[in-house]
């Protein structure tokens, strides 16, 4: 049985990396799964643009979609992250808390991601954003049989 992959980058109003310069959650742009993605990973990377300390850590959370849920117009698909104040964000999956300080610097880590879902925005916010900005990127790969 003959396979492929098939990769996306993950984007923040269309830009392939987003500097974590506040507290504060952001959101990345909707990734849509292929109803061929039988399984799936995220690659995150976590850069600080200086020197490292104590608490320099990049929380990730996946909110996913299935869809349109009260199937009533508006959005084609709905999304847990009505606000990024975190109260809405953080009842969401965690899917890695990154660190740059210890030697980690940069720090990344690849982590599996639900594909059953109709697809994902990824949440994150730097602990320490606000005194030391952190450069976030994300890849997305998927397994496709054929």
């Amino acid at each position: 049985m003959a396979s492929s992959k098939s990769e996306s980058q993950i984007t923040w109003s269309t830009s392939n990396t987003k500097t974590l310069s506040t507290n504060s959650w952001v959101i990345s742009d909707e990734l849509l799964f292929n109803v061929e993605d039988w399984s799936g990973m995220i690659q995150f990377r976590a850069d600080n643009s200086g020197t490292p300390a104590s608490g320099d850590t990049v929380e990730i959370r996946y909110l996913y979609t299935v869809g349109d849920l009260d199937n009533g117009g508006g959005p084609t698909n709905d999304y847990p992250d009505a606000n990024t104040s975190g109260s809405t964000v953080s009842r969401s999956e965690l899917a890695v808390l990154l660190d740059t300080y210890n030697n980690y610097d940069p720090d990344g880590s690849a982590v599996p991601v639900n594909t059953a879902a109709k697809g994902v925005k990824i949440a994150a916010r730097a602990a320490q954003g606000a005194t030391r900005a952190i450069v976030l990127s994300a890849r997305f790969i998927s397994h496709r049989p054929q």
